[in-house]
C-alpha cells in the first residue's frame, strides 16, 4: 500500500549505492562492501556492480540481512541506511495516518516485510527499523 520504501530491496539497494559512493569518494572499499562480496562469493568491487546489473529483485533484497548484521556491528554506512529506511517508513506511516484518521485517533500499522523475519542474521530487524519511528517527524 505504501510502496517499496523500507523494504529489503530498498535497504540493500540503498546500501549498495552508499558502498559504491564511499569507494568513489575516498577510494576505499568499506566493510559493508566486503560483507556483500563475501555473501555473494564475489572477489572484486567491480564484480558487485556487474552482479547488480542483472540480479533479480529478490536476490538484491536478500542482501538486507548483511546490512542489519553490519549495523549490529556498528558499521556507519549500515546504520545510516537503516536510519533512512526507518525515517521513510515513519514518514509514510504518519502521512497515511493523517489521511485515514482524525487527529488524536490511535492508528495501528502492520509491517509485512520479509526482511523483518527471524532469518539468520536479522534477529530484531523490525526492532532496528522501528527504533527511530516512535515520534512524528518534525
Amino acid at each position: 500500500m505504501l510502496g517499496d520504501r523500507g523494504s529489503g530491496y530498498d535497504i540493500a539497494l540503498t546500501a549498495a549505492r552508499a558502498i559504491v559512493h564511499a569507494n568513489d569518494y575516498d577510494r576505499r572499499w568499506p566493510e559493508l562492501g566486503q560483507r556483500f562480496l563475501r555473501a555473494l562469493v564475489l572477489n572484486e568491487p567491480e564484480d558487485l556492480v556487474n552482479w547488480a546489473q542483472s540480479a533479480a529483485k529478490g536476490d538484491i533484497a536478500a542482501l538486507a540481512v548483511e546490512v542489519f548484521a553490519a549495523s549490529e556491528s556498528g558499521d556507519p554506512i549500515a546504520e545510516e541506511v537503516l536510519e533512512f529506511a526507518a525515517r521513510s517508513l515513519a514518514s509514510d506511516g504518519f502521512a497515511c495516518a493523517r489521511l485515514v484518521a482524525k487527529p488524536g485517533t490511535p492508528v495501528q500499522f502492520v509491517l509485512a516485510a520479509a526482511c523483518c523475519s527471524s532469518s539468520p542474521g536479522s534477529p530484531g530487524a523490525c526492532d532496528a527499523l522501528w527504533a527511530n519511528c516512535g515520534r512524528a517527524p518534525s
